[in-house]
């Protein structure tokens, strides 16, 4: 009778609806991002041509594209969790400058997620280039997008509502899953095996070490509003909140009080996965989506999340949503690989993680 309470709560809770339905969405769209910036068509496979985003010409964000190496793929829990234990110390003296390093990640992941919606926008003259002092050559577009990006984040610092913190947490899931690319399934396994034991660690066994749940202890810290300490300090006649919460987490509040809430971790890592086998899909030509490694990785990591939110009503307790879904999201992979017979090249195939070349390619 619990599982069916359960289930009935969580199907009329259309916060937890939508938190899972936006961490799905963000994951998909994300990967897509992700192989486009590649010069490559992600459901067709198809080299692309043209100019701007998703198209063939160069962009200054290839540059900042990582590959993940074995060693890199290692030492990410340990980096995570020396990370968290700082910021559970520390996060008094750490805020300030905690949230000053988010509003600068907030305003450039904005700036490029929206910016190919404002080239599509703007066509041809999103194109026209103006030198704007030491910024140089500036686009039209560029400058329209940025323009947009400060601008959410001005209201985020003035109002400090959810629904702007839940964009820009979306925004940063992109960028970050754009920048990171895993190029085999050996390493990702690595990395979503070392993080899948971290997440359960720090959720469930750091009460027994610090006395509290360092996860999440820091993952409901408020921190000091920059802006709000500047109008302080200088009498500025403005209001914005005194607090807001790190861009750290999906937010979905309930009317009857309390809230939802989704680490960005739990979106990125899995994405980073996902966006690897679209990159395989879209690499081996695969003639029917549904039938791709990223559509079964995709359905899974839905089919966790939703796991994840029944066990923390079910259990009433705070729950590592990794633990749910590094196996949703592997596991479909993994066994469609073996039934094709693919998994050993896979494996250990280094998959290019770097922008498809062709004839009258140019960094502009």
């Amino acid at each position: 009778m619990d599982v069916i309470r359960v289930l009935v709560q969580l199907v009329t809770d259309t916060r937890a609806i939508a938190c899972m339905i936006v961490a799905t969405g963000t994951a998909a769209y994300a990967s897509y991002r992700s192989v486009l910036m590649e010069g490559v068509d992600p459901w067709t496979g198809a080299t692309l041509v043209g100019s701007g985003a998703g198209g063939r010409r160069r962009s200054p964000w290839d540059e900042n594209v990582t590959t993940i190496e074995p060693a890199t793929a290692l030492m990410f829990p340990v980096v995570a969790s020396c990370s968290l234990v700082l910021l559970y110390f520390f996060f008094g003296s750490l805020a300030v400058i905690v949230n000053s390093l988010s509003l600068i990640s907030s305003g450039v992941a904005i700036g490029f997620v929206i910016l190919p919606l404002v080239e599509r926008s703007l066509r041809g003259a999103g194109k026209a280039v103006r030198r704007v002092g030491c910024f140089g050559d500036v686009s039209l577009s560029t400058f329209v997008a940025t323009c947009l990006a400060i601008l959410v984040v001005l209201s985020w610092l003035f109002t400090g509502h959810w629904l702007v913190n839940d964009v820009i947490g979306v925004c940063l899931c992109v960028l970050f899953v754009c920048l990171l690319r895993t190029p085999s399934l050996r390493i990702a396994v690595i990395l979503l095996f070392g993080l899948f034991l971290y997440d359960i660690f720090w959720v469930f066994f750091s009460e027994r070490i610090f006395g509290k749940n360092v996860m999440v202890e820091v993952a409901s810290q408020s921190a000091p509003n920059p802006l709000s300490l500047i109008a302080d300090k200088m009498k500025l006649p403005i209001s914005p909140v005194q607090t807001l919460p790190l861009p750290a987490k999906l937010i979905f509040p309930h009317p009857q009080g309390g809230y939802s809430i989704l680490g960005l971790g739990d979106i990125v890592l899995p994405s980073i996965f996902l966006a690897y086998t679209l990159r395989l899909d879209a690499r081996s030509e695969c003639d029917d989506i549904s039938s791709g490694y990223f559509a079964r990785g995709l359905v899974g990591y839905a089919v966790g999340l939703a796991l994840s939110f029944f066990f923390n009503v079910y259990f009433n307790a705070a729950q590592p949503a990794l633990l749910y879904l590094v196996p949703g999201v592997m596991a479909p992979v993994v066994t469609s690989s073996i039934s094709k017979k693919d998994f050993g090249r896979l494996w250990d195939a280094q998959l290019p993680s770097g922008r498809v070349e062709a004839e009258g390619d140019s960094v502009p």
